[in-house]
């Protein structure tokens, strides 16, 4: 679809539409960013899809290994184990596969925030350079949807924390580990520590967005301080008529309890500490690793294809 007829026809949904015959670049980068956001979050799902299902193969071969572990059956282990081991190269590839498609749909997303930000600045130009109480609450309105979109976006996109595998033992360290086996745990390991990274990653630009929107939200507040220059210092909110509702919004959570939102300093904090588990987490699998490598050049390959259970 030509982009110029998408930025008309969602003109009005996303802020003030361009005067004719002059286009408004922040407009025309938000329609842009906001559809290779969609595609980059279909192309995510579809690879998250495909994981669960090595993953769940994965878990079955877990189970299979513990039994044979259990019962002293050495083929059977053997068997289980080899097993075991494929899915978990294919659950690798299947791990890059969805951390590429996330590095992509994370990218979209930054630069989808990033556009709302670039179009709420110019909206709030226009609403301060308003010369009526109705441009002003006209423009008003524009920025109050553009920040919900906004916040709807973030709540959207929570960040996908790895499965903690070294808390279910299948990193830590095992005598009957042969050298082989030790050094596809420590690739998995790498793995994990690389997805905790990328996540750490994600949290510093959540920091650095809500910090942009909490300078913005100030800067409103400020215009709402010198709304004096108009002969009517209220600016309504909803149609004529309607006043604004006193108190702050509330919203539902998951179980349907109204519940008050999140303010930006709030959500500024929650990131923060989320942050801050994510450090722990990537500490505990960087000490996984450590002792595996410690042990790998320890242990003398088998002469054999039986390992000992």
């Amino acid at each position: 679809m030509n982009p110029a007829l998408v930025v008309a026809c969602l003109g009005v949904f996303f802020g003030v539409a361009p005067v004719a015959g002059q286009d408004d670049p922040t407009l025309t980068a938000l329609v842009n960013q906001t559809l290779r956001y969609e595609a980059a979050e279909d192309a995510h799902q579809a690879a998250l899809t495909a994981r669960q299902v090595v993953q769940s193969d994965f878990d079955a071969s877990l189970d299979s290994v513990r039994i044979a572990r259990e019962r002293r059956n050495q083929d059977a282990y053997d068997r289980a184990s080899e097993s075991n081991m494929l899915l978990a190269r294919q659950l690798t590839q299947m791990d890059r596969r969805v951390e590429a498609t996330l590095d992509s749909l994370q990218t979209a997303r930054r630069d989808l925030l990033r556009a709302m930000d670039d179009r709420t600045t110019v909206l709030l130009r226009q609403q301060e350079e308003a010369t009526t109480r109705a441009e002003a609450q006209r423009v008003g309105a524009l920025i109050a949807d553009l920040g919900n979109q906004y916040d709807e976006l973030q709540r959207s996109s929570e960040i996908l924390t790895p499965r903690p595998l070294a808390f279910s033992g299948v990193l830590t360290y095992s005598p009957r580990d042969p050298p082989s086996r030790l050094r596809q745990k420590i690739e998995l390991a790498t793995r994990e520590i690389e997805n905790v990274q990328s996540r750490i990653t994600e949290a510093d630009d959540r920091i650095s967005g809500i910090e942009q929107r909490i300078r913005l939200a100030r800067r409103s507040d400020d215009f709402q301080s010198s709304l004096g220059r108009f002969d009517d210092t209220r600016v309504p909110v909803g149609p004529p008529g309607q006043t604004r509702p006193q108190g702050d919004p509330t919203v539902s959570d998951s179980t349907g309890v109204r519940t008050q939102p999140q303010s930006l300093e709030e959500q500024l904090q929650g990131w923060l500490d989320l942050k801050e588990q994510l450090e722990q987490m990537l500490e505990t699998f960087i000490a996984a690793r450590e002792e595996l490598q410690a042990h790998v050049g320890a242990q003398p390959e088998p002469s054999t294809a039986a390992e000992a259970v």
